[in-house]
C-alpha cells in the first residue's frame, strides 16, 4: 500500500503541476483521440496528467475489486509513460493486447461508474486501444450498446469499411448509440457478428469476467435474434447452442443469470428448429445438471419449454436421474406444471429409467407426485403399464410398485385398466396374473397369484366402483357357487353379492352374471320378491342402455320366470307393464318387450299371465279390459289399475288411462260406478286444473276430437311424455265418468257428507262423492270441457240439481267451489220465485245461515231467498227430531235478519253478533220477548242436533256466545251424540274443525248452568261428568282447557260440597291413567281446592285405614289384602296439596300429620310403590300450612304427632323423604318447641348417619335448615341447665359429639361449611372453640406421628373452620385451646390432677395407649394446631392477642415434666417450640418485633436463640415505613442483643446475635444509630479474639458503611483489625472484611491517613495473589481517597516497599506501579505538581530498581505509570524534568541498563504525544550518532532500543525536526549498521530497514538521497554474503517505498544490480532481481541500462 500511495501522491502532483501550465495549442492540426474529453480539450492535458488521472482510476477500481490491481504493472506503471506500441516487438504486442484484453474484461461490472472512464483515457492515450484493440474495446461496450458511453466510445473507434464492424460507422459518425434492433438486424445479416455477440458471454464465463450487464445483453439480443430469424440452420445451430450451453456447463462458476438466461434462450431457439435426439438428449441433461443453481420452478418452465417443440426422446440415462431427483422442491413444482402443454414430453422419457430405480432416492416420491397430480393421461398409461410389469414380476420392486398402483386404483381406475388390456395384449400370458393384480389393489392385499385365495375377497371386489373389478369378482364368484366348495355361512355371503350385481349398470357384468342361469336362478328365487323389486326400481328410475335392458329381460323373461310362477304378476306390474305402451320414443325398447313376451309368456299353463293373453299378437293393451272383466280376480286387478294411474311413471299413467277407458264403457251397475269412483279418485286432479290452459280455446268440437279413441291413440303414440296427452286421456275418462248413471234402487242423499258406518249400503255416498268430485274437476277446466261436463252430468242427476248444489256449498271446502254452487243455487230459487208455486224454505234456512258467514261467499245472492215467500211444502226430507217456530216467530225472526243484511254483507263475522244480540237473555225482557228468544234458541238447537257436521258446526258457532240458561239442556243431544261417536268417525266428520267444534260444546257448560247441574236436570250432571271424563280422556287439549277455566272462573263454587267432592274424586281417579291427565287435573286441583273442610273430607275420603302395629325399623316389603284403590288418588290429591296455596289452618295440618301417619302404617302391608311420593307430598302440604299458620297456637305438646316425624326419620328408605322429614320437623319446631327437644337426639343421630355422606346441594340445604331449626332450641336449653363456661362445655360435648362423629361422612368438599355454619347458629363465642377441639381430637393419635405437611393436611378441617371467623375471635381461641392443652399437660404432670377438661373423655377407646399417653397426645394435637392456625392479626386488637397467643406458647415451651417416664412432657415442649416458631413467622411485622422483645427477655436460651434466627431472617422483609415505625422495639432488640452478647460472648446466642446485627446494620434506619454504635465495641472485641470474627465481621460490614462519623474512634483499630485478618489469609472472611474497608471508605473517605492507606497498598502487594474483592477495594481507594494524601503517601509506600524487600518480585513493581498510574490518573494536577519532586525521584529510583529490558514496550507498569505523570504537566515543567532523565540516563558514567530505559520511556512518550516529543530528539541525537559510531559497547538490546526510538521520532515528525541537517547527520552511521545487522535475527534487519525507509521519505535532498542509495549498495561488494545479501534486502525495501524519490539514481543502481546478478551466491543473486523488479516497477524495464 506504501507503493499505492506513493503513486497516488506522484498522481496528484502530477496533477496539480498540470493544472498550473499554462494552455497551449498542439503542434498537429487533428485533435488528440480522447474517451472523455471532447475536441481541442483533449490537447490541453498532457500524457503524465492522464497517466495520473488512469491511476487514480485504477486505485478507486482496485479498492472494490483487487484484482484489478494486478494490471498496475503492465498497464499503469511509470515505465508505460514512455511504452510506444508501435516500436515494441511482436510478442511485446501481443502481451500488451492480452493483457489490454483481460484488463477491459474485468472493467464489464464497473464501465458506467467514473473510475473507468479514467483509466480509459489513459489506455487511448498511451495505447491507442481504439485504434488496436476495437473488438476488445466493443466486447466491453456492446453490453452498453444503448448507454451514451457506447456512443462516446464509437466515435473514436477506427472502423474500415467492408469489414465486420462497418455498420457501426454511420452511428459513430452521428455520434448515437446502438438500438438493439439495429443490432440485431446485422446479426441476420452478418454471420461474423452473430459469433462474435454469441462467444461474448462464454469467453467472459471462461476468464471469469462475467456481470449482469453482459447476462442481460446476451439473453435479450439473442432472444431477439431467434425471434426475427425466420429460419435456422443447421450451421446457426452448430455455433449458437454450444455457447447456450456453456453456462449450463460450468457447474459452479457460472451465475444463475446466466443459467436462466440459457433456459429462456434454448426455449426460444427449440421453438425455431428441430433437435436431433442426441442434441436434445445433450441439452435436457445439461439442464438437469444446472438445475441446482435455480429454482425447481424455473428449472420445470424452462425444460418442459424446449421439450414441448420437439420429438419425444425415448430415455434419458440413469446418471441425469438421479441429478434429477435431487433437486429441491421439485416435486412441488411439478404438481404445477402437469397441467401444461408438452410436460409428457418430459415426464415419459424419464419413466423407464425411474421404475428400474425405485430404490433410487426420491424416485417414489416423484413418481406418487406424477400419480397424485393431474398428469397427462399418456403418461399416466405409460407410467401404469411399467409398475404393472414390475409388479408381476417376482424379482421386482413389488411392495413399491403395489404402492405406486394404489394410487392409480384410487384416483384414475380407467387408466389403469387402459394400462391392464395394453400390457395383457402385448402379453397374453399375463392376463391372469394382472386380473389377480387389479383384485389385490382394491382390497388393498399384497399380490399372490393364488387366484382363489380367498372368496370374502371377491365378494367385496363385487362392490367396487370399477366395472373391470367388478366383472372379474363377479365371474369369479359364479365360479366357485359353481364349484360348490363353500361352506354355508361363504355360500351366503357370495349369494348376496351375486344378488346385488343384479343392480349393476355395466352390460358386461350383467351378461357375465347371467351366462349361468343353472347357478344365478337358484339364488334369486330365493327371495324373488326383493330381485323383482330392486330390478323395478333399477329400470323405472334410471333410464338403462338397450343392452343392459335386454340382458335383464332376457334373463328375467327365459330363465327366472319359467321358475317362478307366482311372481309373474309382480312381473308384469313392475317391470313389464311400464313397457308396454307403445310410443315413437321407446320403440325399439317396447318391440323388444313385445317380442320377449311373444316368445317367452305361453299363452296357457305354466308360465301365462291372464291379463297378456292375446295382447302379444295384436300389440293392442286395450285388449287388457276384456282380461280384467273375465278375471276372477276382477277386483284386485281393478285396484292394480288405480295403483298405475297413480304412479309417476308417465307411461305407467296413460297405459292405464287407457285401459281404463275402455273398462269403464263395458262396466255397469255398483260395478260401474265403484270402478269410476275408484279411477276419478285416483286421477291427478291437481294436473287438470293446471292443464286448463291447454284447452283453454278449444272449442265443443275439437274437444270431442280430442278425446276420440282413434285421435286420442295417435296423440298417445306420437307424444306420450306430454302432458297435455295425460291431460286428454283424463278428460275423457271424466266424461265416460259423469255419463255413469245412479244405482238402481238408491235413494241418492245429495246432503250427505260422509258414508254412516252403521249402514251397510252407502252405494248412494259412493255415487254423490262421485258426481261431486265430476263437478269440482269441471269448474277448474276450461269453459268448453266444463260446458260439456256440465251437460252430461245435469243430463244425468236432472230435478236433484238444487240439492246437489247445496250440498256441495255446505261439504267442499273450496271457496271457489262454494261460490258456484251457491251462485247455481241462488239462480234456482229465483226460478222458484219467479213460479206460481209456494215453497218453504224454513229448513234451508239454517243452510242459509251457514253461507252467510262465508267471507267468501257474496251474500247479495242470499237476498233472494231471504224475502222469498215459504208455504207449507218443503224440499228436503224433515227429521222427527227438528223443532220448527211458528209463523209469528220465523217472521220475526226472518224480519230481523232483513234488517241487517247490509252488516251481514260487509261483515260475515257479524251473523255471530247478531245472535248474540238478538238471543242473550236478560233480565229486563219481557216474557214475551224472552219465550221468543227461547223458541228461536230451540228451533236453531234442534237442527244443530240434527244438522250435518259442517252446518251443525258452524251453527253452534253462531249461537256459540249466546248466554242462555237452557241452552246446555237445548244442546245436550249434540254432546250425547258427540260422545257416542268414535274419535275416528268425528274426525272424518269435522276434520280440521273438529277441536273447535268440540270446544263450542265444552263452552256451553259455564257458571250459569250450575243451578241445572246442581238439580241434575234431565240428567245433565251425568252428561258433564261424561263430557268432563271424555275430554280428560282425549287429545282435545283446547276443550279441556274451557272445562277446566269454567271451573276455575265460577263454576265449581256454586256446587254443592257433594257435587264438588264427587267431582274431586273424579277427576283424582282420571289423573292417575294418563300422564297429561295428570298435570291438567293437578293443575285444576291446585287452583280450585281452598275451602279447608272439603280438603279434610278429601284426606278423609281418600287416607288408607290406620294399622295397629308397632313401627318397624326397617319397613319390610310383603303382601297384604289391604286394599289399595284409593292410594292412587291420593297421590295425585298429596300432590295437588303440596302444590296449592292452602290457608294456614290447624285443622288441615292435623289430618295432613294423621293422613302421613296412615300411610306410613300401611306401607308396611302395601306394595304401592308411591308411598314415598306421598310421605313426601304431605310432609310438603304440612309444611307450607305450617308456614302460612301466623300466631303461634299454645297447643298441647301431643296435638301435632311429632312422633310420626320421628318414625319416619327412622324408618325411611328413601334419602329425599328422610331429608324432607328433616325439614318437616324443623318447621314444626316453631309450633310445638317441646315435642322437638323430646325427640331431638334421634332425629340428628339418624341424620348423622344418613344425610351427611351425601354430595348434592338439596342434602347439605336440608341439613342447614335443619340445624338452623332445631339447634337453637337444643342450645337454648343447654345454656338454662349449664351456668358456668366449663359445665356449659361439658354439658354440650356429648351434642356436639354427634357432629364431629359424623365429620368424616360428609363429603370434603362440603364440611366446612357445614361446620361454619353449625358454629354459627350455635354462636361462635361458646361453641367455636369446643367443635373445634373435638375434630381436633379425632386426629390426635395420627398427628403426632406425622410430619408438618402431613399434619397441616390433617388439620385442614379445624384450621378452615376458624380461618372463617375474625382475627380476634381466632386469638381467643387459641389462647383457650392453649389453656386446654395446659390443663391436659398438668393431667399428665400430676396423675392425681382431676381438675376438668374438655377432652378428657372417650378415653377408653383408646385402647392400646394409656390415659396419660393419651392426655400427652392430644396437649401435641392442640399445640401443634395453634401452630398451623395462627394468621397474622389484621387491625389494632391484633398486637395484644397475638403477645397473649405467644406468652402462652412460651410457657408451654417451658412447661415443666413431672416425676418419672410417663411425666415428662418433653414432647409437648418440642410441639410448642414448633407451634411458637410458627405462630412468630406469620405474626404481623410490628407485632413480631414487640414479641421479639419479649422473647429476648425470656430466660430460656433457645428462645433467645430462636427469636434472634428468626429476626435475621424476616426482617429484611419488613417495608422500610414498618421499620421506620418500629424503631423503638429495634432499639430494645438491639440493647437486648448487647447484653447478651456482653453475658454470653462465645455461646450460641452470641452467633445469633451478631446474624440479627447483621440484618439490623443492613437496612438500618434513623433513630437506631446509638444503639447500634454502642455495641462496635463489643465487636472489635470479638474480632480480636478470632474466634467469632467470623460472625462478627460480616455484622461490622453494613455498620461500616452506615455509622459514618460515629465509627471515627474505632476507626483506626477497625483497619487493623481487617488488614490483620487479610494478613492471616483467612479467605472465608476476605469478602466480608474487605467490604469493611469498602464501607470505610465510602463512609470516612476524608479521614483515611497515609498509615491506613500504607497498610492497605503494602498488604495489597505483598499479598501478590489474586484476591478481587482486595483488588477492587484498591482500585476505590485510588479514586475515593484523599489526594492531598494518597499522592504524598506513594513515594512512602515506595519506600517501605523497598526496605521491607529490597529484591520484591518483578509483579510486586507492576502492582505499585499500576497503583501509582491510577492514583495519578485521577488526581489534580496541581496535587500532582506539588509533590513532583518526590514522585519523579521516586521514579527516577524506580528506573534503577526495574529492570527494562528486550523490544520497546510502552505499556510496561512503570512506563505506563511514568507517562501518567507527564501527562499532568506542562511543557515548562516538563522540559527541566526530562532534561534531568537525560542526565541521569547518559551523564556521569551512566550505564547501559539507564540508556535502554530512557529509550524505553522516550519511545513511549513518542507514542503518546507523536510529534510533540520530537523535538525533544535535539537532547539524545549526537548520543545515538556516537554510540553507532563507536566500536566499544556492543549491547545488542540497547543497539534496538536506540534504534527503535529514532525510527518512531521519524516516523512521528511533521517535519518540524528531521530536516536535510539532522538527517543528513544520521544517514552514514545508520547506514553503517547494515553489515553490523546483517549477521543478526530477522526484527533486527526488519527494525533497520524501517529506519532506513523512514529517513529516506524524511530526506528531500537529491544529494543525500544520491549518498544514501550509494552508501546501501556499496554494501553490495561486502567480502561477507550476509552484508551483501541484506543491503540488497534494504535497497530493495527504499525502492518499493520510495522510488519515486530516487528516479534519478536508476542508472547507478542498475550496475550494483548487474554486479549482484553475476555474484557466486544464489541467494545474492536473486535478491539482486527481487531489486531489479522493485526498479522497474518505477522506472520501467533497466536492461539497456
Amino acid at each position: 500500500m506504501e507503493g499505492a500511495s506513493s503513486t497516488s501522491r506522484r498522481a496528484t502532483s502530477a496533477g496539480s503541476i498540470t493544472q498550473q501550465l499554462p494552455s497551449r495549442r498542439p503542434f498537429s492540426s487533428q485533435p488528440s483521440e480522447s474517451y472523455l474529453f471532447t475536441g481541442r480539450d483533449a490537447d490541453l492535458h498532457d500524457l503524465e496528467s492522464i497517466h495520473a488521472l488512469g491511476s487514480n482510476g485504477l486505485l478507486q477500481l482496485a479498492s472494490v475489486d483487487p484484482e484489478i490491481g494486478a494490471f498496475e504493472a503492465a498497464l499503469f506503471s511509470d515505465a508505460s509513460k514512455e511504452t510506444d506500441r508501435t516500436l515494441l516487438p511482436l510478442q511485446a504486442i501481443q502481451d500488451l493486447d492480452r493483457n489490454i484484453a483481460s484488463f477491459l474484461a474485468r472493467l464489464g461490472p464497473y464501465l458506467m461508474e467514473a473510475p473507468t472512464g479514467k483509466v480509459l483515457e489513459w489506455l487511448v492515450r498511451r495505447f491507442r486501444i481504439n485504434e488496436f484493440n476495437v473488438e476488445s474495446l466493443l466486447s466491453l461496450f456492446l453490453p452498453y450498446h444503448e448507454s451514451p458511453h457506447f456512443a462516446k466510445m464509437v466515435t473514436i473507434l477506427h472502423l474500415k469499411p467492408n469489414t465486420m464492424w462497418d455498420f457501426l460507422i454511420p452511428f459513430q459518425k452521428a455520434a448515437q448509440s446502438v438500438p438493439r434492433i439495429a443490432l440485431v438486424k446485422e446479426m441476420l445479416k452478418n454471420t461474423e457478428v452473430t459469433r462474435f455477440i454469441t462467444g461474448l458471454l462464454p469467453s467472459a464465463l471462461t476468464g471469469g469476467s462475467s456481470h449482469r450487464t453482459l447476462l442481460a445483453f446476451n439473453a435479450a439480443t439473442l432472444h431477439d435474434y431467434l425471434a426475427h430469424k425466420k429460419e435456422i440452420d443447421d450451421g446457426t445451430v452448430a455455433h449458437i447452442l454450444p455457447a447456450l450451453l456453456e453456462p449450463l456447463h460450468k457447474r459452479s462458476d457460472a451465475p444463475k443469470d446466466a443459467v436462466l438466461g440459457s433456459y429462456i434462450l434454448l426455449a426460444a431457439l427449440s421453438h425455431k428448429c428441430r433437435f436431433s435426439a442426441d442434441a436434445l438428449k445433450t441439452i435436457v441433461s445439461a439442464m438437469i445438471n444446472s438445475a441446482k443453481r435455480v429454482s425447481a420452478k424455473q428449472f420445470i418452465n424452462a425444460v418442459v419449454s424446449v421439450v414441448e417443440a420437439q420429438d419425444e426422446l425415448q430415455a434419458l440415462p440413469k446418471k441425469n436421474i438421479t441429478t434429477l431427483l435431487r433437486i429441491s422442491n421439485l416435486n412441488e413444482e411439478l404438481k404445477v406444471a402437469v397441467g401444461w402443454i408438452g410436460i409428457e414430453k418430459l415426464l415419459n422419457p424419464l419413466l423407464g429409467s425411474l421404475t428400474q430405480s425405485l430404490e433410487e432416492g426420491g424416485a417414489v416420491d416423484f413418481l406418487e407426485t406424477i400419480l397424485t397430480a393431474s398428469s397427462p393421461k399418456d403418461t399416466l398409461v405409460r407410467l401404469t403399464g411399467h409398475l404393472l410389469t414390475l409388479a408381476v414380476k417376482p424379482d421386482g420392486e413389488v411392495v413399491v410398485a403395489r404402492r405406486l398402483l394404489q394410487h392409480v386404483h384410487q384416483r384414475y381406475p380407467a387408466i389403469l385398466h387402459e394400462a391392464v388390456d395394453k400390457v395383457s395384449t402385448t402379453d397374453e400370458a399375463l392376463k391372469g396374473s394382472l386380473e389377480q393384480l387389479v383384485l389385490s389393489l382394491f382390497m388393498n392385499q399384497s399380490y399372490s397369484e393364488d387366484t382363489n385365495k380367498d372368496h370374502a375377497d371377491m365378494v367385496i371386489a363385487a362392490t367396487s366402483a370399477d366395472a373391470k373389478v367388478r366383472l372379474i369378482a363377479t365371474g369369479r364368484l359364479v365360479g366357485t357357487l359353481r364349484d360348490k366348495t363353500l361352506s354355508s355361512t361363504e355360500e351366503e355371503s357370495v349369494r348376496s353379492a351375486l344378488i346385488a350385481r343384479t343392480q349393476d349398470t355395466d352390460a358386461d357384468v350383467l351378461e357375465v352374471l347371467y351366462a349361468a342361469p343353472t347357478v344365478v336362478v337358484p339364488v334369486l328365487l330365493a327371495d324373488s320378491a326383493k330381485y323383482i323389486s330392486e330390478l323395478a326400481t333399477l329400470l323405472s328410475n334410471s333410464k338403462p342402455k338397450r343392452p343392459v335392458l335386454k340382458a335383464h329381460l332376457t334373463f328375467l323373461m327365459t330363465h327366472f320366470c319359467p321358475k317362478a310362477q307366482t311372481v309373474m304378476k309382480d312381473v308384469f306390474a313392475k317391470i313389464l307393464f311400464p313397457l308396454m305402451l307403445y310410443s315413437k320414443p321407446r320403440q325399439h325398447s317396447v318391440e323388444l318387450v313385445w317380442d320377449l313376451i311373444e316368445k317367452s309368456v305361453p299363452k296357457t299353463g305354466p308360465g301365462s299371465y291372464e291379463l297378456l293373453s292375446g295382447c302379444a299378437e295384436i300389440w293392442i293393451a286395450s285388449k287388457a279390459d276384456n282380461n280384467i272383466l273375465s278375471s276372477n280376480d276382477f277386483s284386485h286387478h281393478v285396484d292394480d289399475l288405480v295403483t298405475k294411474l297413480r304412479d309417476t311413471n308417465g307411461h305407467v299413467r296413460l297405459l292405464a288411462c287407457i285401459i281404463a277407458r275402455a273398462l269403464l264403457r263395458r262396466l255397469t251397475g255398483s260395478h260401474q260406478v265403484n270402478t269410476a269412483q275408484k279411477i276419478v279418485q285416483a286421477l291427478d286432479l291437481d294436473q287438470l286444473a293446471e292443464s286448463r290452459d291447454s284447452a283453454g280455446n278449444v272449442s265443443a268440437d275439437e274437444l270431442r276430437q280430442h278425446i276420440d279413441d282413434a285421435k286420442l291413440g295417435r296423440t298417445v303414440a306420437a307424444k306420450p311424455n306430454s302432458k297435455n296427452t295425460l291431460y286428454w286421456a283424463q278428460v275423457s275418462i271424466m266424461t265416460i265418468a259423469a255419463e255413469v248413471p245412479p244405482p238402481e234402487g238408491v235413494v241418492v242423499n245429495w246432503l250427505s257428507q260422509r258414508s254412516e258406518p252403521d249402514i251397510s249400503d252407502d252405494r248412494d255416498f259412493r255415487y254423490v262423492s262421485l258426481m261431486r268430485t265430476i263437478y269440482r274437476t269441471a269448474t277448474s277446466s276450461s269453459v268448453a270441457i266444463m260446458m260439456n261436463t256440465f251437460s252430461v252430468l245435469f243430463a244425468t242427476i236432472q230435478d236433484d240439481a238444487l240439492a246437489f248444489f247445496v250440498g256441495i256449498w255446505l261439504t267442499s271446502v273450496d271457496h271457489a267451489q262454494e261460490k258456484l254452487a251457491l251462485g247455481h243455487c241462488v239462480a234456482l230459487l229465483k226460478a222458484f220465485k219467479a213460479s206460481e208455486t209456494a215453497v218453504d224454505f224454513q229448513t234451508v234456512l239454517p243452510s242459509l245461515l251457514v253461507a252467510l258467514q262465508s267471507s267468501e261467499l257474496k251474500t247479495q245472492r242470499i237476498r233472494a231467498a231471504l224475502s222469498s215467500p215459504y208455504g207449507g211444502r218443503h224440499t228436503a226430507q224433515i227429521r222427527e227430531s227438528l223443532l220448527y217456530l211458528s209463523q209469528d216467530d220465523l217472521t220475526k225472526y226472518l224480519t230481523a235478519l232483513v234488517a241487517h243484511r247490509e252488516h251481514f254483507i260487509h261483515d260475515p263475522g257479524y251473523v255471530v253478533v247478531f245472535h248474540q244480540d238478538y238471543l242473550s237473555a236478560s233480565k229486563t225482557d219481557k216474557r214475551k220477548v224472552a219465550d221468543h228468544k227461547h223458541n228461536v234458541m230451540c228451533y236453531l238447537a234442534s237442527h244443530i242436533n240434527a244438522a250435518p257436521s259442517r252446518v251443525q258446526f258452524q251453527l253452534l258457532k253462531t249461537v256459540g256466545n249466546v248466554v242462555d240458561e237452557g241452552k246446555a239442556a237445548s244442546l245436550k243431544s249434540s254432546v250425547t251424540t258427540m260422545l257416542s261417536k268414535s274419535t275416528t268417525v268425528l274426525q272424518e266428520l269435522y276434520g280440521q274443525r273438529f277441536d273447535e267444534y268440540v270446544c263450542l260444546l265444552a263452552s256451553i257448560f259455564n257458571v250459569t248452568v250450575a243451578n241445572d247441574l246442581n238439580n241434575d236436570t234431565e240428567g245433565l250432571w251425568a252428561t258433564y261428568c261424561n263430557l268432563l271424563t271424555h275430554l280428560f280422556k282425549s287429545s282435545h287439549h283446547s276443550a279441556k282447557n274451557i272445562l277446566t277455566q269454567q271451573l276455575e272462573q265460577g263454576l265449581f263454587m256454586p256446587l254443592l260440597l257433594e257435587r264438588q267432592l264427587d267431582l274431586c274424586t273424579s277427576l283424582l281417579g282420571l289423573s292417575t291413567q294418563d300422564q297429561d291427565v295428570h298435570l291438567t287435573v293437578t293443575k285444576l286441583l291446585t287452583n280450585i281446592l281452598r275451602e279447608p273442610t272439603l280438603v279434610v273430607e278429601l284426606l278423609k275420603t281418600l287416607q288408607p285405614d290406620p294399622v295397629d302395629a308397632p313401627p318397624a325399623s326397617k319397613r319390610p316389603r310383603m303382601t297384604s289384602e289391604t286394599s289399595e284403590d284409593t292410594l292412587p288418588q291420593l297421590t295425585v290429591l298429596a300432590e295437588v296439596l303440596a302444590a296449592a296455596t292452602l290457608p294456614g289452618s290447624l285443622d288441615i295440618i292435623i289430618a295432613l300429620v294423621q293422613t302421613l301417619n296412615n300411610v306410613i302404617q300401611s306401607s308396611t302391608t302395601s306394595d304401592f310403590v308411591d308411598v314415598a311420593f306421598i310421605e313426601q307430598s304431605l310432609m310438603t302440604a304440612v309444611a307450607n300450612v305450617a308456614d302460612k299458620v301466623t300466631e303461634v297456637p299454645n297447643l298441647s305438646p301431643g296435638a301435632i304427632r311429632l312422633e310420626v316425624v320421628v318414625d319416619l326419620i327412622r324408618t325411611a328408605d328413601n334419602p329425599q323423604t328422610f331429608q324432607q322429614a328433616l325439614l318437616l320437623m324443623a318447621t314444626l319446631a316453631r309450633l310445638s318447641p317441646e315435642s322437638v327437644l323430646h325427640n331431638i337426639m334421634p332425629v340428628f343421630t339418624f341424620m348423622g348417619s344418613n344425610v351427611f355422606h351425601r354430595d348434592d346441594t338439596y342434602s347439605f340445604t336440608v341439613v342447614q335448615k335443619t340445624i338452623d331449626n332445631i339447634v337453637p332450641v337444643m342450645v337454648k336449653s343447654l345454656k338454662h341447665s349449664h351456668t358456668s363456661r366449663m359445665e356449659l362445655l361439658l354439658g354440650s360435648r356429648e351434642f356436639l359429639r354427634v357432629f364431629s362423629d359424623a365429620a368424616n361422612h360428609i363429603p370434603r368438599h362440603r364440611r366446612t361449611n357445614f361446620f361454619v355454619h353449625l358454629v354459627n347458629v350455635l354462636g361462635p363465642e361458646d361453641y367455636l372453640m369446643p367443635v373445634c377441639l373435638l375434630l381436633i381430637e379425632k386426629t390426635a393419635n395420627r398427628v403426632v406421628r406425622q410430619n408438618a405437611e402431613e399434619a397441616k393436611s390433617t388439620f385442614a378441617l379445624p384450621i378452615s373452620v376458624l380461618h372463617h371467623y375474625d382475627g380476634a375471635l381466632q386469638n381467643s381461641v387459641l389462647s383457650e385451646m392453649i389453656l386446654e392443652s395446659q390443663r391436659l399437660a398438668r393431667r399428665v404432670t400430676d396423675p392425681e390432677n382431676l381438675e376438668p377438661t374438655f377432652m378428657d373423655d372417650h378415653l377408653h377407646e383408646e385402647h392400646s395407649t394409656s390415659v396419660t399417653t393419651a392426655f400427652k397426645r392430644r396437649a401435641q394435637a392442640v399445640l401443634s394446631f395453634v401452630g398451623f392456625a395462627v394468621k397474622a392479626s389484621s387491625g389494632s386488637s391484633g398486637a395484644g392477642s397475638d403477645s397473649s397467643l405467644v406468652s402462652l406458647l412460651v410457657i408451654m415451651a417451658t412447661f415443666k415434666s413431672g416425676q418419672g417416664a410417663d411425666a415428662r412432657v418433653d414432647d409437648i415442649n418440642k410441639v410448642a417450640r414448633s407451634s411458637l416458631d410458627r405462630t412468630l413467622r406469620v405474626m404481623s411485622a410490628l407485632d413480631y418485633i414487640e414479641s421479639t422483645v419479649g422473647m429476648l427477655h425470656s430466660s430460656e436460651q433457645m428462645v433467645q436463640i430462636g427469636a434472634l434466627d428468626l429476626l435475621a431472617e424476616r426482617l429484611p422483609q419488613v417495608s422500610d415505613h414498618v421499620r421506620q415505625t418500629a424503631t423503638n422495639n429495634l432499639v430494645k432488640i438491639i440493647q437486648r442483643i448487647k447484653e447478651l452478647l456482653a453475658a454470653h460472648p462465645g455461646s450460641a446466642v452470641a452467633i445469633s446475635g451478631f446474624r440479627s446485627l447483621k440484618t439490623i446494620g443492613s437496612g438500618m434506619c434513623a433513630g437506631e444509630e446509638s444503639a447500634l454504635s454502642d455495641i462496635v465495641p463489643l465487636l472489635l472485641s470479638a474480632i480480636r479474639g478470632r474466634k467469632m470474627a467470623p460472625y462478627a465481621v460480616p455484622a461490622l460490614s453494613p455498620l461500616a458503611s452506615r455509622l459514618g462519623p460515629r465509627l471515627m474512634p474505632f476507626f483506626r483499630e477497625i483497619v487493623g483489625q481487617c488488614v490483620a485478618l487479610l494478613q492471616e489469609g483467612l479467605e472465608d472472611l476476605s469478602n466480608d472484611t474487605t467490604s469493611v474497608l469498602h464501607g470505610l471508605l465510602t463512609s470516612l473517605s476524608p479521614f483515611w491517613a497515609a498509615s491506613e492507606i500504607s497498610q492497605v497498598v503494602l498488604l495489597y502487594i505483598n499479598q501478590r495473589k489474586k484476591d478481587d474483592s482486595l483488588a477492587g477495594f484498591v482500585k476505590a481507594l485510588t479514586k475515593r481517597a484523599p489526594e492531598k494524601i494518597l499522592i504524598p503517601t506513594l513515594p512512602q509506600i515506595w519506600s517501605s516497599l523497598l526496605k521491607s524487600s529490597p529484591s520484591s518480585p518483578q509483579d510486586s513493581y507492576d502492582m505499585f506501579f499500576d497503583i501509582v498510574k491510577r492514583s495519578l490518573r485521577t488526581s489534580n494536577k496541581s496535587v500532582v505538581q506539588e509533590n513532583l519532586r518526590s514522585i519523579f525521584n521516586m521514579f527516577l529510583e524506580a528506573f534503577d530498581v526495574v529492570k527494562l529490558q528486550g523490544p520497546l514496550d510502552s505499556k510496561a507498569a512503570i512506563v505506563s505509570a511514568f507517562t501518567e505523570l507527564i501527562v499532568n504537566l506542562n511543557e515548562a515543567t516538563f522540559r527541566p524534568l526530562f532534561r534531568r532523565l537525560y542526565d541521569w540516563a547518559f551523564v556521569g558514567g551512566s550505564g547501559i541498563e539507564r540508556r535502554i530505559t530512557f529509550c524505553h520511556v522516550f519511545s513511549a512518550l513518542l507514542d503518546y504525544f507523536k510529534a510533540l516529543m520530537t523535538p525533544y530528539m535535539s537532547f539524545v541525537l549526537q548520543e545515538f550518532i556516537a554510540y553507532w559510531k563507536s566500536t566499544d559497547e556492543e549491547d545488542w538490546t540497547l543497539w534496538t532500543c536506540i534504534l527503535g526510538t529514532v525510527t518512531k521520532s521519524m516516523l512521528h515528525d511533521d517535519g518540524a525536526f528531521w530536516q536535510d541537517d539532522k538527517v543528513k547527520q544520521v544517514y552514514s552511521p545508520l547506514v553503517a549498521q547494515v553489515p553490523v545487522c546483517a549477521l543478526e535475527d530477522d526484527e533486527s534487519k526488519v527494525l533497520l530497514q524501517d529506519a532506513l525507509s523512514a529517513l529516506v521519505d524524511n530526506a528531500s535532498d537529491d544529494i543525500i538521497l544520491k549518498s544514501l542509495n550509494l552508501d546501501i549498495l556499496m554494501h553490495t561488494r561486502s567480502e561477507e554474503v550476509q552484508t551483501r545479501l541484506f543491503a540488497l534486502h534494504c535497497s530493495k525495501a527504499i525502492w518499493h517505498a520510495h522510488g519515486g524519490k530516487l528516479l534519478g539514481f536508476v542508472a547507478e543502481t542498475a550496475t550494483f544490480i548487474a554486479e549482484c546478478s553475476e555474484d557466486e551466491n544464489d541467494m545474492v543473486c536473486r535478491e539482486a532481481l527481487n531489486l531489479k523488479t522493485a526498479v522497474e516497477n518505477v522506472a520501467g524495464s533497466i536492461n539497456g541500462l
